[in-house]
């Protein structure tokens, strides 16, 4: 067998490089295909906004059920006209009963204004098709409620990732000086 560098030891390490590099690229796709099969991703999202949300230790994510029509906080977000799109057809074991999948990533700014729009309907993100609303009028209607615009807005969680949703949910909401305190 022909020498590559003249160093037998670098020859190995090269080749060695080489193997971990394939196999690592095929475990990942392994999970990968794996988890799309079950849900994996969107059944870790909706307990991961069930825990956010409504309090739950997100050991009992609906799994198969249909979104009721007014249930909870989070199926009135799965449910909302900017997140309802998000989901996708097709079957497996991640699929619901209407044959639907629920979304594997939901977009920061979708997420923000569907739940400020869930929260608050009379202040409504998004406009009678599901498309967001322009900032300008948001903050008019915020404005009539008496909303300064540049409030300082304090959060308070217990948990880090608690404090990283409030704070982003403020500074997309257009807050300039957001505080984070986690107890």
């Amino acid at each position: 067998m022909p020498d590559l560098t003249g160093l037998p030891a670098l020859d190995v390490a090269i080749g060695l490089s080489f193997i971990f590099l394939l196999l690592s690229l095929l475990a990942s796709a392994v999970q990968e295909f794996i988890a799309g099969i079950f849900g994996l991703r969107a059944r870790t999202l909706e307990r991961g906004l069930r825990n956010m949300l409504a309090g739950d230790d997100g050991s009992k994510p609906s799994g198969n059920a249909a979104p009721g029509p007014a249930g909870t906080l989070v199926e009135d977000l799965y449910l909302h006209p900017l997140i309802r799109p998000l989901y996708k057809e097709g079957i497996g074991l991640g699929a619901r009963r209407d044959g639907r999948r629920l979304p594997s990533y939901i977009a920061p700014r979708s997420f923000a204004l569907a739940l400020v729009d869930t929260l608050a309907p009379g202040i409504a993100g998004t406009n009678a098709d599901g498309t967001p609303k322009a900032a300008k009028d948001i903050w008019a209607v915020l404005a009539k409620a008496g909303v300064p615009r540049y409030a300082e807005i304090v959060t308070f969680a217990d948990d880090p990732g608690e404090a990283a949703a409030g704070y982003f949910v403020f500074k997309l909401m257009g807050y300039p000086d957001v505080k984070v305190w986690v107890m």
